[in-house]
C-alpha cells in the first residue's frame, strides 16, 4: 500500500470515529435532557450518565464534531484534483450532450 493511500485511509478511519463519537455524544446529550444549574431547578443537575458529567459530554460532542469539520476539510483539499477533474468531465459531457427537443414533449394543462 502507497503512502498517499495510507494518509487517505487514516483520513477517513480518523472521520469514521470522529462522526460515531460525535453522534453518540450527541444521542448521549439529547437523552439527558436540558443541563445547567437553571437557578436549581434542574433535578438531573450534576448527574453523571456512563460515568462522565454532561460538561465531559458536552467537551466530548464539540471537540469531535470539530475533528470531524477539520478531517472533511482535508479529506476534500486531497481529493480536490479528483474533484475537478470529474467536474470537467461531466461539463464536457454536458456540453457536447444535444439540448432536449420541446416539440415531442405534451403540454400537461392539454392533457
Amino acid at each position: 500500500m502507497g503512502k498517499r493511500v495510507k494518509v487517505f485511509l487514516a483520513v477517513d478511519i480518523t472521520i469514521a470515529i470522529a462522526v460515531l463519537m460525535s453522534g453518540v455524544s450527541g444521542i448521549v446529550l439529547w437523552l439527558a435532557g436540558p443541563g445547567g444549574y437553571q437557578g436549581g431547578q434542574n433535578p438531573n443537575y450534576g448527574m453523571s450518565i456512563l460515568g462522565l458529567s454532561r460538561g465531559a459530554w458536552d467537551d466530548l460532542h464539540l471537540w469531535t464534531s470539530l475533528i470531524m469539520g477539520a478531517g472533511v476539510l482535508l479529506h476534500l483539499a486531497l481529493h480536490w484534483s479528483w474533484i475537478m477533474g470529474v467536474s470537467r468531465r461531466l461539463s464536457a459531457k454536458q456540453a457536447t450532450r444535444p439540448a432536449p427537443s420541446l416539440s415531442n414533449q405534451t403540454n400537461p394543462v392539454e392533457a
